[in-house]
């Protein structure tokens, strides 16, 4: 066999070499044959000539090897094969190479284009080239198509069972029917990028700048959404010939899905306190600190000046006398009384707001975009009464009761460390005031 001359030759066009040794297209209307890939001599491929002579020329070989094929290749006989809507195999042998063998189909596009094709496969080695069109193909791919750029035409040289979202064989539109087609099968949310990334403008673009194009789409197949992956690939890039293969990637996609998840719950176990349920120092610091960078970029985003960074406040709240709620009522009515405060917590904040408890009987809160430092400690009142609460909820008569520090944001600082700095300050200054009172400067 001779040496392929194509100027792109990559582990594709290697496999449809093995599947298919020769494709023709005969154009009846215009009396043509357009050579899709003749692995004996490459320098046709691409090419169009007047069927008659090719006729007379190429396949005068087979007119004593095969006179029965050489008449059915005859341009009446495959006009009327078109008419009739048939399909003919033929096998024969190399004259040249007596041990070769090869089998050649006619076949009549499903497409009204008034083309017949003649695919010429090897059958040496048949078992080892099924196999390998087995793994490569059929295991791993829904269809496996060639598409002729210049002619906004395709071909589907291999096609799997399988699937039940199989695009024609043959086609003369290949824009026109990626429309359908993703409008038929694909996700709503899909739709639209699958025939962006279908259409040849966009196919070309890209593997002129990168050599591959690839993408990732959903579509509705036996009644399920499907992760198909997609990848196109020059079969020769001078005269605009493509392949295309198509894989169903779901279980993959959906392990990577499950991993993320239960990546992200590790994430949600790490940051919360297990006994409130709410965030622990980790997460109390991580979540602020990206808040905080959020609430910096929207301002500066804005109009450039930090100063306008919308008021925020980090809330630091030590228990007062809840040492004595153990002593004297013991920890399970402890445990009890801290649910309760992390639940009187987020009854008092907005739901973009953080709270945390960080140590025993030590929580905080982050109140973001409140109107004034005013705002900021009706809330830390709220939250106290709610904790006074507690014993007569409980029907115990410890005195509990709070003291609140409270650091705010621009003024304060713009990082998490410096707020709760301030805010620990703050509340040893309440603690010295008396316990149960709010201070914020």
């Amino acid at each position: 066999m001779a040496t392929s001359l194509l100027p792109v030759h990559n582990d594709f066009s290697l496999l449809m070499e093995q599947v298919c040794y020769a494709c023709a297209a005969v154009n009846l209307n215009e009396q043509s044959i357009r050579v899709i890939v003749n692995s004996l001599n490459p320098r046709e491929n691409g090419e169009t000539f007047a069927y008659a002579d090719y006729y007379a020329t190429q396949f005068l070989r087979l007119k004593d090897l095969n006179p029965e094929l050489y008449e059915h290749l005859a341009l009446d006989r495959l006009q009327q094969l078109y008419k009739d809507k048939g399909q003919e195999h033929f096998d024969f042998e190399s004259p040249d190479q007596p041990n070769m063998k090869f089998a050649l189909d006619i076949y009549v596009p499903e497409a009204d284009i008034q083309a017949v094709y003649l695919v010429c496969r090897r059958e040496r080695k048949a078992d080892l080239f099924a196999a390998i069109a087995q793994q490569f193909i059929y295991a791993h791919c829904d269809y496996f198509i060639y598409i002729d750029a210049r002619r906004n035409s395709y071909t589907a040289f291999a096609m799997t069972d399988k699937s039940s979202t199989k695009p024609p064989m043959f086609c003369a539109d290949y824009d026109e029917t990626i429309i359908q087609y993703a409008y038929t099968y694909c996700t709503p949310e899909e739709q639209e990028n699958t025939i962006y990334e279908m259409t040849l403008a966009r196919v070309i673009d890209q593997l002129d700048k990168y050599g591959v194009h690839s993408f990732y789409s959903s579509i509705y197949e036996d009644g399920e959404i499907h992760r198909k992956y997609l990848e196109y690939r020059y079969f020769n890039k001078e005269e605009k010939m493509i392949l295309l293969f198509r894989s169903d990637v779901t279980d993959m996609y959906n392990e990577e899905n499950q991993y993320a998840q239960k990546l992200q719950a590790a994430i949600d176990q790490a940051y919360t306190d297990s006994l409130t349920g709410i965030l622990n120092a980790q997460g109390m610091q991580d979540h602020v600190n990206e808040k905080l960078m959020a609430l910096s970029v929207e301002a500066m985003a804005g109009n450039g000046l930090r100063d306008v960074e919308p008021l925020s406040a980090l809330l630091f709240i030590d228990l007062d006398n809840f040492k004595q709620v153990n002593d004297h009522c013991g920890h399970l009515m402890g445990d009890q009384v801290l649910k309760d405060i992390a639940a009187a917590l987020k009854e008092n904040l907005r739901a973009d707001d953080f709270a945390a408890r960080i140590g025993g009987d030590e929580f905080e809160a982050f109140i973001a975009h409140l109107d004034s430092r005013e705002d900021g400690v009706a809330i830390c009142q709220r939250i106290l009464y709610a904790i006074e609460d507690l014993p007569q909820k409980h029907n115990f008569d410890v005195p509990l009761s709070c003291s609140i520090g409270v650091a705010f944001s621009p003024d304060d600082g713009h990082q998490y460390a410096d707020l709760v700095r301030i805010a620990d300050a703050r509340v040893y200054a309440a603690k010295r005031r008396g316990k149960r009172t709010v201070v914020f400067e």
